[in-house]
């Protein structure tokens, strides 16, 4: 699966007006990647949604936004991202009691020997963080893969074999069979992973020049519209269509030019007002020269 590049993180601005949204969207992605192993036990699935959202996260509370500080999170959490032919989950022993905690902890030293997937005749046991790991503690979040060859791939997309999860520690034997959904949910990964939860160019703040090409593009379109109908107008109303498709282009000329003047005074820092003064006075040409357009449109059609 591709790492995350910083080109694929918005901005804070864009991220906090889209956050809402692409919540409820990973809180859905997520529900289809996760599986509990018995009571206490879950693993949630990795990819490159869950993990874009951990980095948008991390920078939003911890309000770092320098290019340097968003190159160190993708770093860290790129280190999570599934190899070729491989799956790659968080896995969060779950103890609800706080003074349980550690002594549970405890009881369930060594699990990283005792970890799982079934797939068929297959067992593939978990690769666990040898950075987390120590003699004698273990950590409630851990990080673990699971690498399978090409067979076992195209085994786990064949819904008619069995697959399987499974803690096998002395202390806490279970198993959880995976659903024909979750299975279909990660068998995307082993392809490159699922298409992004959001488009964030939507949530991308309106500039100066994005609306100034917008303007031009529909100043355009009139006029070369109005050419158009001047060259299938009828002889019996040439004059009146040449007047009015003389006024639509004339519009676009204007447009242009109070265009230019907005986006200059935006550029040279003068009054916001000066122009927000000039682009209205575009969009009112635009508007005649689209009043026009549709009048040469109407002589067309009578005169047919």
């Amino acid at each position: 699966m591709k790492p995350l590049a910083p080109g694929d993180i918005p901005t804070p601005a864009v991220f906090e007006a889209a956050r809402r949204e692409l919540r409820a969207r990973i809180i859905a992605h997520k529900a289809q990647r996760r599986v509990a192993i018995g009571e206490n036990v879950t693993l949630l699935f990795e990819d490159r949604e869950t993990l874009r959202w951990q980095v948008l996260e991390m920078r939003r509370a911890e309000g770092a936004h320098s290019a340097s500080s968003l190159q160190h999170e993708l770093d860290v959490y790129n280190e999570l991202m599934p190899g070729e032919r491989e799956l790659s989950a968080t896995l969060f022993i779950e103890i609800t009691e706080l003074a349980n905690i550690r002594p549970e902890l405890d009881r369930l030293v060594g699990l990283d020997e005792h970890v799982q997937m079934r797939i068929g005749e297959s067992a593939l046991r978990a690769r666990f963080d040898e950075k987390q790991l120590e003699a004698d503690r273990l950590s409630a979040v851990q990080y673990i893969r699971f690498s399978l060859d090409a067979a076992q791939v195209r085994a786990f997309g064949d819904p008619d074999i069995p697959a399987t999860l499974a803690t096998t520690h002395p202390a806490y034997r279970n198993e959880a069979t995976l659903t024909s959904e979750l299975r279909a949910a990660l068998a995307r990964d082993f392809e490159g992973g699922c298409s992004p939860l959001l488009d964030f160019a939507k949530f991308a703040p309106v500039t100066q020049e994005m609306r100034s090409q917008e303007l031009l593009r529909a100043a355009e379109a009139n006029a070369m519209e109005a050419r158009r109908l001047f060259d299938i107008a009828p002889d019996s109303v040439e004059d009146k269509a040449f007047e009015l498709m003389n006024a639509v282009v004339n519009a676009e000329a204007q447009a242009r030019a109070f265009n230019a003047r907005a986006r200059r005074a935006a550029r040279l820092k003068k009054d916001p007002k000066s122009a927000a003064h000039f682009e209205a006075s575009a969009t009112e040409h635009i508007n005649a020269g689209a009043a026009r357009l549709a009048e040469l449109g109407e002589l067309c059609e009578r005169s047919d």
